[in-house]
């Protein structure tokens, strides 16, 4: 490996650009962190690979002789333009080309075209210069698809253009002093404080500020491609609903803030939009996609503490995805499939993998929170979660070491998580917590095994099974 992990080149904008993983941050987020410095590489990595995608498609689409509503090279000329018109129209793209559903869009064309298919709304490229041009005030007249009734802009929200069922086009005019969305039958003002208006969706806004550190996200329950992987799931939020989740947004915030600061830099510095969906029956949900990086899904939670935790989770997940972009941890068929605690359906091993460093995550919170609680009752639940979850997680990181599955870097990657786990497992826990946290995980493996034994008998990573 050298002093390094090997990146790939990234040729966008005119531009090209290796990047790399040092090693002291590839160990940094091997440990569970990586801080500022990881995620600013990470998101870097990701607006290079997001500008490739465009690219490709571009090319794609083109070469296909299909016809979009706006030729994806005019397109990207487009883009350039806004880009060089001014300070606002080089921050608009670029906050364009970060938002996640873009790239959730993105990644969604790109598999649908390598696989001989047209790509899923092929004009929404369109809808992405679109809101470039109209964030950065820029002059532009770019006609966009107007699907189901609507045209969404990435960012931004939707204007109403007809009926439920109605498709069509639409033109998007953006002027220094405001933009409209326009068709033979209807024109819509945009609001430029992005309120709600007549025609006009807006997507609201959760802010949170605490201890000097601010969390801004987008509530996307607008843009299916927000959150690709859940499309089916994602549902206008109504005002009932969006109280309970900014409330538990902001307390969680300030837990986090306070308590866990150095995560909380993290999630800040990542998320930039939060996908309303349904709750599981009994119980909460949420999801991360690699699609759509800067991107969570998560339904209300029942208190800021149950966000604050989710949070850890899922900014677990979205830096593993990130760096499985720029380096290869697992070498494994996938035909294979593991014994995950905190799952009941086997895994393969590299979503074994994802689940072990988003728990790694989910157990320094717990370790930290065990430290801060002033009641007995909470202070038990934190011990017992941190028991529970380090020892899961050392387990899953064991099965990942002995599995042969883990390319070089994998097992350095791993052996890093192990390192972290291994202090962490020297720190004592009080006897009736740790006995409890046992008595979940032996419970949970043996109805795991009750369920899974007919359908895959001889799981590996499991006591008295061969390999």
């Amino acid at each position: 490996m050298g002093n390094r992990c090997a990146g790939w080149a990234s040729r966008g904008a005119g531009s090209s650009r290796l990047h790399v993983v040092p090693l002291e941050v590839f160990d940094a987020l091997a440990s569970g962190g990586g801080g500022e410095r990881g995620i600013r590489l990470l998101a870097a990595a990701q607006r290079s690979k997001r500008i490739l995608l465009l690219e490709a498609i571009a090319d794609r689409v083109t070469a296909a002789a299909a016809q979009p509503v706006i030729d994806p090279a005019r397109a990207f000329d487009l883009l350039a333009a806004t880009q060089a018109a001014s300070p606002a129209g080089a921050r608009a793209v670029e906050r364009v080309l970060a938002y996640p559903s873009v790239s959730g869009w993105a990644h969604a064309a790109t598999r649908s075209l390598l696989s001989g298919l047209p790509a899923p709304a092929p004009g929404y490229f369109a809808t992405a210069v679109a809101a470039a041009a109209v964030r950065g005030r820029v002059e532009a007249d770019v006609v966009v698809p107007a699907r189901g009734g609507r045209v969404i802009l990435p960012s931004l929200g939707a204007a109403v253009t007809g009926p439920d069922d109605s498709d069509g086009t639409a033109v998007v005019r953006s002027r220094a002093d405001g933009a409209t969305v326009e068709t033979p039958e209807v024109r819509v003002a945009i609001p430029q404080d992005r309120s709600d208006a007549p025609g006009w969706v807006r997507l609201r806004r959760v802010h949170a500020a605490a201890a000097g550190l601010r969390l801004r996200l987008v509530l996307d329950d607008v843009d299916p491609f927000s959150f690709p992987s859940a499309a089916e799931d994602v549902r206008r939020i109504t005002l009932a609903d969006a109280g309970p989740l900014r409330h538990a947004v902001v307390e969680g915030w300030s837990l986090l803030t306070t308590r866990h600061r150095g995560v909380a830099a993290e999630i800040g510095a990542v998320l930039l939009a939060l996908v309303p969906i349904s709750a599981r029956p009994g119980g909460h949900a949420s999801s991360t996609s690699r699609d759509a990086f800067g991107s969570v899904a998560m339904s209300v939670p029942a208190t800021g503490l149950a966000c604050a935790v989710t949070l850890v989770h899922e900014v677990q997940h979205a830096k593993l995805g990130a760096l499985l972009d720029l380096v290869p941890l697992t070498d494994d068929p996938g035909t294979a499939r593991w014994y995950a605690p905190w799952r009941d359906d086997p895994r393969p091993l590299s979503g074994l993998l994802q689940g072990a460093y988003a728990y790694l995550g989910v157990t320094g919170f717990w370790r930290r929170q065990r430290r801060q609680e002033r009641s007995p009752g909470d202070a038990a639940h934190a011990h017992t979660e941190f028991a529970r979850w380090r020892d899961g997680t050392w387990t899953a990181v064991e099965t990942l070491l002995s599995s042969g599955g883990l390319t070089p870097a994998g097992r350095r990657f791993v052996g890093g998580m192990a390192a972290t786990l291994a202090d962490w497992r020297r720190e004592h826990v009080p006897d009736e917590p740790a006995e409890h946290a046992h008595a979940a995980a032996a419970r949970h493996r043996r109805d795991w095994l009750r369920h899974n034994s007919g359908a895959a008998p001889r799981l590996p990573g499991l006591p008295g099974q061969a390999d």
